[in-house]
Protein backbone atom coordinates (compact mmCIF):
# COMPACT_ATOMS: atom_id res chain seq x y z
CA UNK A 1 0.00 0.00 0.00
CA UNK A 2 0.80 3.44 -0.64
CA UNK A 3 2.32 6.06 2.08
CA UNK A 4 0.32 8.39 1.72
CA UNK A 5 -3.01 5.53 2.09
CA UNK A 6 -1.29 4.51 4.95
CA UNK A 7 -1.31 8.11 6.45
CA UNK A 8 -4.97 8.59 5.15
CA UNK A 9 -5.97 5.82 7.04
CA UNK A 10 -4.36 6.91 10.15
CA UNK A 11 -6.14 10.09 9.94
CA UNK A 12 -9.08 7.95 9.67
CA UNK A 13 -10.31 8.75 6.30
CA UNK A 14 -12.73 6.76 4.69
CA UNK A 15 -11.78 4.65 1.21
CA UNK A 16 -14.18 4.58 -1.16
CA UNK A 17 -14.60 1.17 -3.28
CA UNK A 18 -16.29 0.54 -6.53
CA UNK A 19 -17.02 -2.33 -9.18
CA UNK A 20 -17.34 -0.40 -12.56
CA UNK A 21 -19.18 -2.20 -15.38
CA UNK A 22 -19.10 -0.82 -18.97
CA UNK A 23 -21.84 -1.75 -21.00
CA UNK A 24 -20.98 -2.13 -24.90
CA UNK A 25 -22.85 0.25 -27.24
CA UNK A 26 -23.93 -1.45 -30.09
CA UNK A 27 -23.35 0.33 -33.45
CA UNK A 28 -24.76 -0.58 -36.35
CA UNK A 29 -22.63 1.56 -38.78
CA UNK A 30 -19.27 1.50 -37.13
CA UNK A 31 -16.95 -1.39 -35.79
CA UNK A 32 -17.56 -2.18 -31.85
CA UNK A 33 -14.30 -1.11 -30.21
CA UNK A 34 -13.01 -3.17 -27.33
CA UNK A 35 -12.52 -1.29 -23.81
CA UNK A 36 -10.38 -3.06 -21.32
CA UNK A 37 -12.12 -3.26 -18.12
CA UNK A 38 -8.84 -3.36 -16.50
CA UNK A 39 -7.45 -0.52 -18.01
CA UNK A 40 -10.51 1.44 -17.12
CA UNK A 41 -10.45 0.74 -13.20
CA UNK A 42 -7.18 0.91 -12.89
CA UNK A 43 -7.48 4.70 -14.09
CA UNK A 44 -10.54 5.27 -11.69
CA UNK A 45 -8.85 4.07 -8.69
CA UNK A 46 -6.14 6.29 -9.37
CA UNK A 47 -8.17 9.61 -10.00
CA UNK A 48 -9.96 8.05 -6.64
CA UNK A 49 -6.34 8.12 -4.78
CA UNK A 50 -5.52 11.15 -6.50
CA UNK A 51 -8.44 13.02 -4.59
CA UNK A 52 -7.63 11.45 -1.24
CA UNK A 53 -3.98 12.53 -1.34
CA UNK A 54 -5.32 15.99 -2.12
CA UNK A 55 -7.45 15.88 0.86
CA UNK A 56 -5.17 14.08 3.52
CA UNK A 57 -2.29 16.97 2.05
CA UNK A 58 -4.91 19.73 3.28
CA UNK A 59 -5.70 18.02 6.57
CA UNK A 60 -1.93 17.97 7.47
CA UNK A 61 -1.51 21.88 6.56
CA UNK A 62 -4.52 22.88 8.67
CA UNK A 63 -3.12 20.68 11.45
CA UNK A 64 -0.06 22.14 11.21
CA UNK A 65 -1.84 25.54 11.22
CA UNK A 66 -3.36 25.17 13.80
CA UNK A 67 -0.59 23.67 15.55
CA UNK A 68 1.79 27.18 14.78
CA UNK A 69 -1.70 29.59 15.95
CA UNK A 70 -1.32 27.46 19.47
CA UNK A 71 2.02 28.10 19.93
CA UNK A 72 2.27 31.90 19.21
CA UNK A 73 -1.02 32.60 21.14
CA UNK A 74 0.77 30.55 24.62
CA UNK A 75 4.41 32.27 23.67
CA UNK A 76 4.61 35.56 26.07
CA UNK A 77 4.32 38.73 24.18
CA UNK A 78 7.59 40.53 25.44
CA UNK A 79 8.60 43.97 23.96
CA UNK A 80 10.89 46.03 24.82
CA UNK A 81 11.21 49.34 24.74
CA UNK A 82 13.91 52.12 25.03
CA UNK A 83 12.31 55.76 25.88
CA UNK A 84 14.83 58.40 25.80
CA UNK A 85 13.47 61.55 27.56
CA UNK A 86 14.85 64.44 25.78
CA UNK A 87 14.80 67.91 28.02
CA UNK A 88 13.31 71.03 26.09
CA UNK A 89 15.91 73.59 26.44
CA UNK A 90 15.08 75.91 28.85
CA UNK A 91 13.99 79.58 27.67
CA UNK A 92 15.35 82.17 28.74
CA UNK A 93 12.65 84.85 30.35
CA UNK A 94 12.01 87.70 28.69
CA UNK A 95 10.81 90.91 30.33
CA UNK A 96 8.33 92.95 28.25
CA UNK A 97 8.16 96.58 28.41
CA UNK A 98 4.66 95.60 29.51
CA UNK A 99 5.34 93.97 32.86
CA UNK A 100 8.15 96.51 33.46
CA UNK A 101 5.13 99.01 33.29
CA UNK A 102 3.44 97.11 35.58
CA UNK A 103 6.17 96.36 37.89
CA UNK A 104 6.89 99.76 38.46
CA UNK A 105 3.20 100.92 38.99
CA UNK A 106 3.08 98.22 41.53
CA UNK A 107 6.25 99.81 43.16
CA UNK A 108 4.51 103.35 43.11
CA UNK A 109 1.18 102.12 44.80
CA UNK A 110 3.20 100.06 47.61
CA UNK A 111 5.08 103.29 48.34
CA UNK A 112 2.15 105.62 48.41
CA UNK A 113 0.25 103.43 51.12
CA UNK A 114 3.25 102.77 53.16
CA UNK A 115 3.76 106.45 53.10
CA UNK A 116 -0.17 106.87 53.94
CA UNK A 117 0.23 104.84 56.97
CA UNK A 118 3.30 105.49 59.14
CA UNK A 119 3.49 109.63 57.74
CA UNK A 120 0.06 111.20 57.74
CA UNK A 121 2.03 114.82 56.80
CA UNK A 122 4.14 113.34 54.12
CA UNK A 123 4.10 115.46 51.16
CA UNK A 124 1.75 112.83 49.28
CA UNK A 125 -0.89 112.85 51.91
CA UNK A 126 -0.80 116.49 51.69
CA UNK A 127 -0.93 116.51 47.92
CA UNK A 128 -4.09 114.09 48.00
CA UNK A 129 -5.65 116.16 50.99
CA UNK A 130 -5.25 119.62 48.66
CA UNK A 131 -6.41 117.76 45.20
CA UNK A 132 -9.45 115.31 46.52
CA UNK A 133 -10.26 117.45 49.67
CA UNK A 134 -11.54 120.17 48.03
CA UNK A 135 -15.71 118.30 48.52
CA UNK A 136 -14.93 117.27 52.22
CA UNK A 137 -17.14 119.90 54.20
CA UNK A 138 -15.05 123.01 54.99
CA UNK A 139 -15.15 124.04 59.39
CA UNK A 140 -17.41 127.20 59.28
CA UNK A 141 -16.73 130.00 61.54
CA UNK A 142 -19.35 130.86 64.05
CA UNK A 143 -19.51 134.83 63.81
CA UNK A 144 -22.73 135.39 65.02
CA UNK A 145 -23.40 138.43 68.22
CA UNK A 146 -24.68 138.25 71.48
CA UNK A 147 -28.39 139.38 70.44
CA UNK A 148 -28.65 136.36 68.28
CA UNK A 149 -28.42 134.66 71.22
CA UNK A 150 -31.26 133.85 74.03
CA UNK A 151 -29.21 133.10 77.29
CA UNK A 152 -31.17 131.35 80.44
CA UNK A 153 -29.97 131.35 83.65
CA UNK A 154 -30.77 128.10 85.35
CA UNK A 155 -30.58 128.34 88.97
CA UNK A 156 -31.59 125.53 91.94
CA UNK A 157 -33.64 126.18 95.00
CA UNK A 158 -32.86 128.69 97.39
CA UNK A 159 -30.39 130.64 95.25
CA UNK A 160 -30.79 134.29 94.06
CA UNK A 161 -29.89 136.35 90.97
CA UNK A 162 -28.49 140.18 90.83
CA UNK A 163 -27.25 141.94 88.21
CA UNK A 164 -24.78 145.25 88.44
CA UNK A 165 -22.86 146.92 85.56
CA UNK A 166 -23.11 143.40 83.94
CA UNK A 167 -21.67 141.18 86.24
CA UNK A 168 -24.50 138.88 87.62
CA UNK A 169 -23.89 137.63 91.16
CA UNK A 170 -25.25 134.19 92.62
CA UNK A 171 -26.01 133.69 96.28
CA UNK A 172 -26.40 130.22 97.91
CA UNK A 173 -24.56 127.17 97.62
CA UNK A 174 -25.72 125.70 94.09
CA UNK A 175 -24.60 124.29 90.83
CA UNK A 176 -23.91 126.45 88.25
CA UNK A 177 -24.80 126.18 84.66
CA UNK A 178 -23.44 127.93 81.54
CA UNK A 179 -26.13 129.91 80.06
CA UNK A 180 -26.05 128.87 76.32
CA UNK A 181 -24.42 126.12 74.74
CA UNK A 182 -20.34 126.13 73.65
CA UNK A 183 -17.19 124.81 74.01
CA UNK A 184 -14.67 125.64 77.42
CA UNK A 185 -11.91 127.94 76.17
CA UNK A 186 -10.27 127.93 79.11
CA UNK A 187 -10.38 126.72 82.83
CA UNK A 188 -8.43 128.48 85.23
CA UNK A 189 -7.42 128.50 89.18
CA UNK A 190 -7.52 131.78 91.33
CA UNK A 191 -5.01 132.45 94.16
CA UNK A 192 -7.80 132.15 96.51
CA UNK A 193 -8.46 128.65 95.60
CA UNK A 194 -11.27 128.92 93.25
CA UNK A 195 -12.01 128.04 89.52
CA UNK A 196 -13.06 130.36 86.75
CA UNK A 197 -14.20 128.70 83.68
CA UNK A 198 -14.72 130.86 79.97
CA UNK A 199 -17.12 129.31 78.10
CA UNK A 200 -16.93 130.36 73.94
CA UNK A 201 -20.52 130.49 71.87
CA UNK A 202 -19.34 132.23 69.06
CA UNK A 203 -16.24 133.90 67.37
CA UNK A 204 -18.12 137.12 69.26
CA UNK A 205 -19.77 136.13 72.01
CA UNK A 206 -18.60 134.06 75.30
CA UNK A 207 -19.43 133.88 79.01
CA UNK A 208 -17.17 134.14 81.89
CA UNK A 209 -18.04 132.31 85.65
CA UNK A 210 -15.96 132.53 88.45
CA UNK A 211 -15.82 131.94 92.14
CA UNK A 212 -16.50 128.83 91.46
CA UNK A 213 -15.48 126.08 93.79
CA UNK A 214 -15.54 122.74 92.31
CA UNK A 215 -15.49 122.51 87.83
CA UNK A 216 -16.69 119.49 85.92
CA UNK A 217 -15.23 120.31 82.67
CA UNK A 218 -11.82 120.81 81.22
CA UNK A 219 -10.51 122.61 78.38
CA UNK A 220 -12.37 121.83 74.97
CA UNK A 221 -15.14 120.14 76.66
CA UNK A 222 -18.58 120.99 74.83
CA UNK A 223 -20.92 122.11 77.06
CA UNK A 224 -24.85 122.74 77.14
CA UNK A 225 -27.28 125.16 79.21
CA UNK A 226 -29.19 122.33 80.88
CA UNK A 227 -25.88 120.68 82.43
CA UNK A 228 -23.87 121.96 85.01
CA UNK A 229 -20.55 123.25 84.67
CA UNK A 230 -19.47 123.62 88.23
CA UNK A 231 -20.51 124.12 91.99
CA UNK A 232 -20.85 127.34 93.79
CA UNK A 233 -20.02 127.12 97.89
CA UNK A 234 -22.26 129.61 100.06
CA UNK A 235 -19.96 132.22 99.05
CA UNK A 236 -21.84 132.28 95.71
CA UNK A 237 -20.40 132.56 91.97
CA UNK A 238 -20.70 135.23 89.74
CA UNK A 239 -21.01 135.57 85.65
CA UNK A 240 -20.60 138.16 82.99
CA UNK A 241 -20.58 138.27 79.12
CA UNK A 242 -18.22 139.54 76.31
CA UNK A 243 -18.99 141.14 73.22
CA UNK A 244 -16.74 140.71 70.14
CA UNK A 245 -14.48 143.50 71.15
CA UNK A 246 -14.12 141.87 74.37
CA UNK A 247 -15.77 144.14 76.42
CA UNK A 248 -18.44 143.41 79.04
CA UNK A 249 -22.04 143.19 78.05
CA UNK A 250 -24.06 145.05 80.04
CA UNK A 251 -27.05 146.59 78.42
CA UNK A 252 -29.34 143.29 79.62
CA UNK A 253 -32.09 142.79 82.16
CA UNK A 254 -32.80 139.10 84.05
CA UNK A 255 -36.50 138.06 82.73
CA UNK A 256 -38.10 134.77 84.66
CA UNK A 257 -34.55 133.42 84.53
CA UNK A 258 -33.96 134.81 80.50
CA UNK A 259 -31.39 137.26 79.77
CA UNK A 260 -33.84 140.04 77.43
CA UNK A 261 -31.09 142.03 75.34
CA UNK A 262 -31.81 145.64 75.63
CA UNK A 263 -33.28 147.39 72.73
Amino acid sequence: MNEKLQYASMLEIPVSTCSVTVKEVKKKSRRKKKVNPDLVKEQLISKVNSVQEEQALDVESAKELDTVQVEEEQAPLTQSVTVNSVKPPKKRSKLSIIGAQFMIIGVLIATIFLTNAFYPESGINVFMREVFGSGSEVESVDERLYGEFSPVIALDEGTSVSVKDGIMNITGESSVYSPCDGTVQSVTKEADGTFSIEILHSANFSTRLYGLEHVYVSNGTEVFFNIPVGYSSEGGASMCFYGEEGEVISDYQIVDNSVVWGV
